[in-house]
């Protein structure tokens, strides 16, 4: 699969990602061959970039399905330190980048990063060692809170949303959060739920990621967060 065959229905910006990684169609088949809690080596880019996701020797996540959003997922295990590196190819040493992802934490109670930087001290969306937290950190708090406040279970499912043009900009679920300029917006290379520069691991699971090197307009954002 490749971003130059977007299935019907998909909205046709994502021939414009950089990365997408989708739970739905981990190994670029279908999942056809894929069983439920099966280890998973490599999440494999649907954008057509090769910037696939690889797991640590050891430290694989399993693929499994999760009966709150009825979707296939992948799910991290904290205990275990799981763990994916995303290819050093995507690499976003720039500050005008748009980046979404579908993730929960599967124990609220042993919270930590989710979306990460290798490089500096970056995150989106999941956060936080003593208890679940959501935000946009660009070494310097774009925004966050605690998730226990505002979502009768911790454990919900979250579409985050960073945006950065300079100012940088976070949505949850479709709605904006904060916007600033609170620090250097650069990810540069990216890590899943473990393999970052701060070793805050979590009991998680992502459905789906989306990278985008470059600003989308509303209608675009729109498409993305609801199709």
């Amino acid at each position: 699969t490749d971003n130059t065959s977007i299935p019907s229905g998909v909205p046709s910006v994502l021939t414009d990602a950089k990365l997408w990684l989708d739970a739905s169609n981990v190994d670029g088949e279908g999942n056809t061959n894929l069983k439920d809690g099966q280890f998973i080596s490599e999440w494999i880019d649907l954008s057509g970039n090769t910037n696939n996701a690889v797991a640590i020797i050891g430290n694989e996540p399993i693929y499994t399905s999760d009966d709150l959003i009825m979707r296939n997922v992948i799910k991290f295990n904290q205990s275990n330190l799981d763990t994916m590196l995303i290819d050093d190819n995507l690499n976003i040493q720039h500050e005008n980048y748009e980046i979404f992802l579908i993730e929960r934490y599967n124990n609220f109670n042993l919270g930590g990063r989710g979306l990460q930087s290798r490089d500096n001290n970056w995150l989106l969306g999941l956060w936080g060692n003593s208890g679940g937290k959501f935000g946009f950190y660009v070494n310097g708090w774009v925004g966050g809170y605690d998730i226990v406040s505002n979502y009768s279970s911790n454990n919900s499912w979250h579409l985050a949303n960073g945006k950065s043009t300079g100012v940088e900009t976070l949505y949850e679920n479709g709605k904006l959060v904060a916007t600033g300029n609170y620090g250097s917006g650069k990810p540069k290379r990216l890590a899943i739920n473990g393999g970052g520069q701060y070793s805050e691991y979590s009991d998680s699971s992502f459905a789906e990621i989306i990278v985008f090197e470059k600003e989308l307009s509303d209608e675009e954002r729109f498409q993305v967060n609801y199709y």
